[in-house]
């Protein structure tokens, strides 16, 4: 079973990134029993906000899909962190 989700991952051509440091006073995950709490995530790519303003404004659709793809993937990072691998 280990490497299961790594091996569904790059089926589907995702790759984690490495899980961002806390850009705060925050830790950005604790393990809680078998609860995981994921906290601080934003749209960071290289260490830098990828996307920052209002939908419609200052951020297409598109901007904001995208952003909200790699927030998501910042989260499995950090799940994947605390799990201690796959």
């Amino acid at each position: 079973m280990a490497g299961e989700i790594e091996k569904r991952l790059a089926e589907l051509g995702i790759v984690l990134p490495e899980p961002a440091a806390a850009a705060a006073n925050y830790v950005p995950f604790v393990v809680s029993g078998n609860t995981v709490y994921v906290s601080g995530q934003l749209p960071i790519a290289d260490g830098k906000i990828t996307v920052t303003g209002k939908v419609g404004d200052d951020v297409s659709v598109e901007q904001a899909q995208a952003a909200a793809r790699l927030v998501a993937l910042n989260i499995l990072a950090q799940v994947k962190a605390a799990a201690g691998g796959d």
